[in-house]
């Protein structure tokens, strides 16, 4: 996803958006089981959703009935969503 430069709106909502890197390494502590569910309140660029599928998927679990995420920016949440979509990630 690359470093993102954050418009106005999504620093008054103090978005941040994590490397790829930190979110796979995180998401390798916290899912340990295929039945693990995982929630991302604010998914912002997808990138624990992204890790959370895959490590799923490694267990052999269900992503799209375990992943689930909410963002706040109705703009973010279509581009990221339906890219997420498209990619079949959840």
């Amino acid at each position: 996803m690359g470093v993102r430069t954050l418009s106005r709106d999504a620093k008054a909502y103090g978005a941040f958006y994590t490397d790829e890197a930190v979110a796979e390494f995180l998401t390798r502590w916290a899912v340990r089981d295929r039945t693990d569910r995982v929630l991302d309140p604010s998914f912002g660029g997808g990138v624990f959703l992204r890790a959370a599928v895959e490590r799923l998927g490694q267990f052999g679990g269900e992503p799209g009935a375990q992943v689930y995420g909410v963002e706040l920016d109705a703009d973010v949440l279509e581009v990221v969503g339906d890219s997420l979509v498209a990619e079949q990630a959840l």
